[in-house]
């Protein structure tokens, strides 16, 4: 026990006597679920994928958008058609990026790590600090969310 106090005031001392050391916090849960996890699947997929869905997806939502505007009945039919088409390459590519079988979790630490690290010295899960019944002294003016930050991230990185 003394060790592990001794550990924690080290820490602490170190923390402290560092100007530049910043916590900040992120709600996984609330990511995944915003974000989707089938687009998080696409956080470790190469930017060859990334830009053809995207590509797909700005074509399915012009289509959409003629569909609305066509009074044709022939031609609306060939832009359904279209849409069916389309929407069966996403899921197709969806359906391989899943079948991987990647840990979307991992995904996403590895990626909040490698945009964060180095401003934050430490980033914790903040669903898990609430979950874990352990309480945390802390002084969370100066903690940062990073949560809303990291969602519109990738919001614009992923399709």
């Amino acid at each position: 026990m003394a060790i592990v106090a001794a550990m924690g005031c080290l820490l602490a001392s170190n923390l402290l006597s560092d100007e530049i050391a910043t916590v900040a916090s992120v709600d996984l849960n609330r990511v995944q679920n915003e974000v989707g996890y089938q687009r998080l699947a696409c956080i470790e997929t190469s930017d060859e994928v990334k830009a053809e869905m995207l590509k797909l997806r700005t074509a399915l939502n012009q289509t959409l958008l003629d569909c609305v505007r066509e009074e044709d009945e022939g031609k609306l039919a060939i832009l359904q058609t279209k849409i069916q088409s389309i929407n069966n390459k996403l899921h197709a590519i969806r359906n391989a990026l899943n079948s991987r079988g990647g840990d979307y979790r991992k995904a996403l630490i590895k990626f909040i790590n490698s945009r964060y690290s180095q401003k934050y010295m430490l980033i914790i899960d903040a669903q898990q600090v609430r979950n874990s019944g352990q309480m945390i002294i802390w002084n969370n003016s100066k903690m940062t969310d990073l949560t809303d930050e990291i969602i519109q991230a990738l919001d614009r990185e992923l399709p």
